[in-house]
């Protein structure tokens, strides 16, 4: 059962997180949530690492319909927090470029998005690998 705790924990972070600026909208779970936040320590939280991210990335190219705006701005929004947090991976790159459109892809990344390494991105996207 504690297992499963966390796994909701971790998905309800990068849910909210996944959001961005482009959606406004909330509930009274996000904000007890997030309440919730704010009276433990960085030490008690349970935070994503790469292969939570690019698990959820993944899902995301699985589940959400392709074409979708919605999928993109998640996409988007998930893999920049990522790299924010210096998580980036082979593995959350590799997802990242099967869930996003090729116009995301080339935004982000930019030049030849087939032949992109994880070597050839700033550093600092993966820091805390």
């Amino acid at each position: 059962m504690e297992a499963f705790k966390i796994a909701v924990e971790t998905l309800n972070h990068i849910r909210r997180d996944g959001q961005g600026d482009n959606d406004n909208s909330s509930n009274d779970d996000d904000n007890a949530a997030a309440d919730d936040d704010d009276d433990s320590t960085k030490q008690d939280k349970i935070q994503p690492n790469h292969v939570t991210y690019g698990l959820f990335l993944k899902c995301c190219g699985t589940l959400l319909p392709q074409g979708n705006a919605k999928r993109d701005a998640v996409i988007e929004n998930v893999f920049r927090k990522c790299c924010r947090e210096g998580l980036m991976s082979d593995f959350v790159l590799e997802s990242f470029r099967r869930a996003a459109s090729d116009d995301l892809c080339v935004k982000i990344l930019g030049g030849d998005v087939e032949d992109m390494d994880v070597l050839r991105l700033p550093v600092e996207w993966g820091a805390n690998v």
